[in-house]
């Protein structure tokens, strides 16, 4: 973050203000930025003439899949938040559902392993827990994400059609006249891409969900 920059401009100091995933989970984690010197502007292909960098290490979940954040200085008294937008990172090979239900179990079974044979049943009780804490976390999630996104069908098949609904009275897209949506697959891997394509009303009036139809490629695997 250059601190010479935005609303922050000339404090020569900030701290980060982290959340994930529409900071879902309401937990912030606050971590101070340190100045970066000349080198580390270098390395990161930093402009450093006018300008005055710094810095943040920071751990992302395996569950994330969008990491929230906003800037203030070391006082909380001036804060940078992209005018009221907050700042929005994407993280790279999210963990799917399955993936993280999966990732848990494991775990469970390491700790299983490690503990010995007298607090064997007690630590398998406890990573069971997680277990359902972290399956009940998704299931909320999902729940929430079809209030104003979701897809007929629910697991799409390649070579077929898919129609995808969105309401952008729940979302920030909220009194846009017109709507686009545009997409990949594998992770955007794949060589095609889907043309920006304006979404129609689903019901008589234009009330509510959106509505557009893709077709999905043959060698298509995610969305």
């Amino acid at each position: 973050y250059n601190c010479r920059s935005g609303p922050l401009a000339f404090t020569n100091s900030a701290k980060l203000h982290l959340g994930y995933d529409g900071w879902y989970n309401k937990e912030k984690q606050t971590y101070d930025m340190n100045p970066l010197d000349g080198a580390a502007c270098e390395r990161y292909g930093l402009k450093a003439k006018d300008a005055s960098w710094c810095a943040a290490a920071v751990d992302i979940p395996a569950s994330a899949a969008v990491v929230d954040f906003v800037i203030s200085d070391r006082d909380g008294r001036m804060w940078d938040n992209n005018s009221n937008k907050d700042f929005h990172s994407s993280v790279e090979a999210a963990a799917t559902d399955s993936s993280m239900v999966e990732m848990v179990f494991q775990a469970m079974k390491r700790e299983a392993a490690e503990a010995d044979k007298a607090a064997e049943d007690r630590t398998a009780g406890r990573a069971m827990r997680r277990v359902e804490s972290k399956a009940q976390v998704l299931k909320r999630r999902r729940e929430n994400q079809h209030e104003f996104l979701y897809t007929l069908p629910v697991i799409s098949q390649a070579g077929q059609q898919l129609e995808l609904f969105y309401n952008p009275d729940l979302t920030p897209l909220r009194g846009r006249p017109e709507i686009y949506v545009r997409g990949g697959f594998n992770r955007w891997r794949h060589q095609q891409r889907l043309p920006a394509t304006k979404m129609q009303p689903s019901m008589p009036g234009g009330v509510g969900f959106l509505k557009a139809t893709i077709d999905v490629r043959t060698r298509a695997n995610t969305r």
